[in-house]
């Protein structure tokens, strides 16, 4: 008996050890980039996926590096020569061999073999992010199965101390998602610890602090989300974010320095302008005249436009001055009726609040007679002018 349980100790080291080198030569496959033959040395060496390190791998290759995919249950992969992109031979036509493979049935089947081995679970959630990532609504659940799938596999794995940065991250953008702002703090922090240089993680943690009302914690993370972007809109949209933590601070200063790097990143962003609108009225820096007429530049005929802006003028107690510049919109030749007809509205409101009543009627009378051309006679834009109309011939 004795000499039957050491043969079998000596028979499972040696089937643990080869599934050790076939996972040590896969990985190395990998960091040469070929990726189908890691995939097809460690297929080789569990063709039944029995081995939870081996399953587990073999998810990472076709999940990460895949040339075609359908449905993430067929997979297309090749080895990649040294100057090859991934992304963009995924873009491009090609005849490639497909092969059935499917993460979830064989996760699933193994996570039940071994309950305890939390490293399945991390695999498994990851599997479902890639897939709500990838095909989102026209996979055969719906998205918010697939976050709820992927966060309760993820979940079950870190309350066992199994994570990695990309688990953490998931696990707090659902949070995020959810509206579970202080959870998602939670798991960003911990994401970073990890790895500090992924903008989406620092721009989400920044704008979770924003949105629990913390700016002074947040701040630094938009801030190096900004510096690590390179796409021009995301890059923007950290420096704005940026921007508001600051006005959350009453620092208007700091505020607008990183309004500008928004714009200069993304230029022409009505949120953008409009708080710098804000901004440079509170700073009583002339510099809002200028965003006011670049509001106005990205589209003269949205009153949305129109109404915003004028507000912010109102409450800083400067309608002469926003009267001024719509004063002198009237004189561009390229107005369109509807633009004509907004400028003229809201002339005629602001001569109406500051009591020349006079011309706030001629202009309401001029408003209508351009809004006419564009609008049915029972839009509800000729009740206002006639109600206002009727306000100042009954004074």
């Amino acid at each position: 008996m004795k000499k039957l349980i050491c043969l079998f100790l000596i028979l499972s080291g040696t089937v643990s050890a080869a599934d050790n080198n076939a996972v040590n030569e896969a990985n190395k496959l990998i960091n040469e980039r070929k990726y189908l033959s890691a995939f097809e040395l460690l297929d080789k060496e569990d063709p039944k996926n029995e081995n939870p390190d081996i399953l587990i791998l073999k998810t990472d290759i076709v999940l990460k590096y895949f040339v075609k995919s359908n449905m993430h249950v067929m997979f297309a992969l090749r080895d990649l020569k040294q100057n090859d992109d991934l992304i963009e031979i995924r873009k491009g036509v090609g005849s490639y061999s497909m092969f059935i493979f499917d993460p979830e049935e064989e996760l699933s089947s193994l996570i039940k073999k071994y309950p305890e081995n939390f490293q399945l679970y991390k695999s498994l959630g990851y599997f479902y992010n890639e897939v709500l990532y990838k095909y989102g609504s026209n996979w055969k659940v719906p998205p918010e199965n697939l976050m709820n799938l992927y966060e309760k596999n993820y979940k079950k794995a870190y309350d066992n101390g199994v994570y990695d940065y990309w688990s953490l991250y998931g696990l707090g953008y659902a949070k995020m998602i959810k509206k579970d702002y202080n959870e998602a703090i939670t798991y960003f922090e911990k994401a970073i610890l990890l790895k500090d240089d992924d903008p989406v993680c620092l721009y989400n943690l920044g704008y979770a602090y924003m949105l629990t009302k913390q700016p002074e914690k947040g701040i630094k993370y938009a801030d190096k989300a900004y510096n690590l972007y390179d796409y021009k809109p995301y890059k923007a949209d950290a420096a704005r974010i940026a921007g508001l933590m600051n006005m959350g601070l009453n620092d208007y200063s700091e505020a607008e320095k990183y309004l500008i790097k928004s714009d200069e990143a993304n230029p022409e962003n009505y949120n953008t302008y409009t708080l710098l609108i804000y901004t440079d009225l509170k700073l009583n820096n002339t510099d809002y005249i200028k965003w006011t007429k670049k509001v106005f530049d990205l589209s003269a005929e949205d009153q949305n436009y129109y109404s915003d802006v004028v507000e912010m003028y109102l409450n800083f107690d400067k309608l002469d001055e926003i009267l001024k510049i719509l004063n002198g919109m009237k004189k561009f030749s390229g107005n369109s009726d509807k633009s004509s007809g907004n400028i003229y509205y809201f002339t005629g409101w602001i001569y109406l609040k500051t009591g020349n009543k006079v011309n706030a009627k001629n202009d309401f009378i001029r408003s209508a007679s351009y809004f006419r051309k564009v609008y049915p006679e029972d839009h509800g834009v000729f009740e206002l002018i006639d109600s206002a109309i009727r306000d100042i011939d009954s004074e």
